[in-house]
């Protein structure tokens, strides 16, 4: 069972403090620089990705891909959800404001999709028809990979692993598969996921969402 200096905020080092908060605002300042500077111009590696490795609708390799996207998306969401429920069990009443915590980051992860009607970028011609940069289906996931990985810390290495693995694992594959698609270009996908880790960051170093230090975790 968790006990409940497992579940209390840490109190990070300043200079860690400081290093998370560097790396969030520079991964946001990226992509908002980016997004203000490209307007609708398509990089070049984007041009040759949807001339070479886009996927025709009626191939198999577009099937595979969409399957990849959904499944990425619905698993990355099931280890938030199992995540959370370990937490339940485990700590009862203590993980209750340890959970609260991280849906308030989950939250904030998804806010970048808002960054669409900012830019207002359309996508790849061949299948997109609304705004794509930064990614939906890239933020999602990312946001969910994210805090899945942060709500993990207390459980055992057993939980933490995997799941991080898992995690890190379905952001690329439905990043990948949303490219082929061509449901959206590559700096589309890109700035999806360091916006949202990087918007990530940022909350964890307000809520104190730090890994444990104690250097104990659940049984």
């Amino acid at each position: 069972m968790l006990t409940h200096t497992d579940l209390v905020p840490a109190r990070p080092p300043a200079g860690q403090r400081r290093s998370v908060i560097v790396a969030g605002t520079t991964a946001v300042a990226a992509v908002l620089l980016a997004g203000g500077l490209m307007h609708d111009r398509v990089p070049p590696l984007d041009a040759w990705i949807l001339a070479n490795l886009y996927a025709p609708a009626d191939g198999g390799l577009a099937g595979l891909a969409t399957v990849v996207s959904g499944a990425g998306t619905l698993a990355t969401l099931a280890m938030l959800l199992i995540a959370f429920g370990q937490l339940v069990v485990r700590g009862r009443r203590r993980a209750v404001g340890y959970a609260i915590r991280h849906l308030v980051l989950l939250v904030g992860c998804l806010t970048p999709m808002l960054l669409q009607a900012v830019f207002q970028r359309p996508g790849p011609p061949v299948v997109a028809t609304d705004w794509t940069y930064p990614s939906g289906h890239a933020v999602v996931v990312t946001a969910a990979a994210l805090t899945t990985v942060l709500v993990s810390r207390p459980l055992s290495r057993g939980w933490r692993v995997p799941t991080a693995a898992t995690a890190v694992t379905a952001v690329l594959l439905v990043a990948a598969s949303r490219v082929l698609l061509g449901e959206h270009y590559l700096i589309d996908v890109v700035a999806a996921v360091l916006v949202t880790v990087g918007v990530g960051l940022l909350l964890a170093a307000a809520l104190r969402l730090w890994p444990a230090s104690r250097g104990r975790s659940a049984a």
